[in-house]
């Protein structure tokens, strides 16, 4: 598979993936503007925190 055809895929599962949570969020919570960013400051969070990979 071509390097440009395996990265548009990957953007079209990201952007599949996007749209299932949102609508989840929308269907199950009564405020899911707030739900999704306190979600993704908890993302945040986490890629700031974690400790970096040990070289091999």
């Amino acid at each position: 598979m071509a390097p440009e055809t395996k990265g548009a895929e990957q953007e079209t599962g990201y952007r599949l993936l996007a749209e299932i949570l949102a609508s989840y969020l929308a269907e199950t919570s009564p405020a899911p503007a707030a739900v999704a960013t306190a979600a993704g400051q908890e993302w945040g969070r986490y890629l700031v925190e974690r400790p970096p990979r040990s070289p091999r």
